[in-house]
């Protein structure tokens, strides 16, 4: 297959790309599938504003930040998200005066594949982001399952787990895995 260099990459791909140094993969992948049949799913409006602000880069924290590194040259990309990121995490130098956020992503990411109609994913680790896990949650689907003892058609969300072990032990992600069962359903 022939190498075609890319006109035109998002700064997402940017980011992943200029950020992965070595094939070390400490990533362990699981999925979790939730019945959500009785539960009330509809999507709280405040995080779909700021989901909707944040793809237009008009959001007040990263809209300038997305920018920014859209606007480097591919070759500076990494340097600059490596230096950004020893200087928040390592020296926590907050730079929110020039609009850049201080840590911009949490300890947990997630990411609503379903809305692209993937029914289910398992996302990488992102070294930039130092976040532990990341939650990719699937398209709802209905399928067949057992309830006592009768086949039901059943509506089931697909959820992708992917953890970094070097942070998590396999017993510390059993048990988170526990957790999300037991709050999906609290719904």
């Amino acid at each position: 297959m022939p190498f075609i260099r890319a006109k035109k990459m998002s700064t997402f791909r940017k980011v992943a790309l200029s950020l992965w140094n070595s094939g070390g993969d400490p990533s362990v992948y699981g999925f979790l599938e939730v019945d959500v049949t009785d539960k009330d799913l509809t999507s709280p409006m405040p995080l779909v504003k700021n989901a909707r602000l944040i793809r237009k880069r008009e959001d007040p924290h990263l809209g300038f930040a997305f920018n920014l590194i859209g606007s480097l040259p591919w070759f500076m990309t990494k340097l600059f998200l490596n230096f950004y990121s020893f200087l928040t995490h390592d020296l926590n130098i907050n730079f929110k005066k020039i609009r850049l956020p201080h840590i911009p992503l949490g300890s947990i990411i997630i990411t609503n594949v379903g809305s692209l109609g993937i029914k289910k994913a398992l996302v990488p680790l992102v070294p930039f982001s130092r976040s532990a896990m990341l939650l990719s949650v699937g398209e709802i689907t209905k399928e067949a399952r057992v309830v006592n003892d009768t086949i039901q058609i059943r509506k089931i969300m697909h959820l992708g787990v992917t953890f970094d072990h070097r942070f998590f032990d396999g017993s510390q992600a059993a048990a988170m895995i526990r957790d999300f069962e037991f709050h999906f359903h609290q719904l």
